[in-house]
């Protein structure tokens, strides 16, 4: 059974997210979903965010 989640994210962020996936032909959930995922486990050993995590991985993506 999977979870559902609710990610805010600027309209800036949100653009990035598109170009990233019409760049690399990935379907947008599938590019959320590998974000989310490495955001939340990297953060169960550090002290950032896991929110913060996620948008530093998305910046990441852009380039």
């Amino acid at each position: 059974m999977s979870e559902q989640i609710t990610i805010t994210v600027s309209s800036k962020v949100y653009r990035r997210i598109l170009e990233q996936a019409k760049q690399s032909r990935t379907n947008v959930s599938d590019l959320l979903n590998g974000v989310v995922a490495n955001a939340f486990v990297s953060d169960a050993s550090t002290e950032t965010p896991a929110q913060e995590k996620m948008l530093r991985e998305v910046e990441a993506y852009k380039n």
